[in-house]
């Protein structure tokens, strides 16, 4: 018997080993792209730096009233660095009562910190 149950206990050993040399080393999982890009933006304060319509300078003129309602829908696409973010749409709606020749174009806000 004291055979027997050795032959088990090795067997049961070079399973062990068997099932454990099998298992693959866990790596750690990458960053998604979307993640690196929200921590970009949260590690700092962003101030608006340039504000263009059509590549005219409009700093003065749009920085105290921006708002986004989305009416109708604007497709905004951003672009992020260490130190710049860059927000950039095309407006082509109605525009607003009295001020569509202010609104309507390609927009580029870009932030600094």
């Amino acid at each position: 018997m004291k055979f027997a149950s050795k032959i088990v206990l090795a067997l049961g050993i070079v399973c062990f080993l068997m099932m454990y040399a099998g298992c693959k080393k866990h790596k750690d999982e990458p960053v998604p792209f979307t993640d690196q890009q929200l921590d970009l933006l949260n590690k700092a304060v962003w101030k608006v730096t340039a504000v263009t319509l059509g590549g005219v300078d409009k700093m003065s003129d749009s920085t105290t009233n921006l708002s986004r309602n989305d009416t109708p829908p604007v497709i905004v696409q951003y672009a992020v660095t260490a130190t710049n973010l860059n927000m950039s749409f095309s407006f082509t709606g109605n525009g607003y009562t009295n001020r569509t020749a202010n609104v309507t174009g390609d927009w580029i806000f870009t932030f600094g910190h």
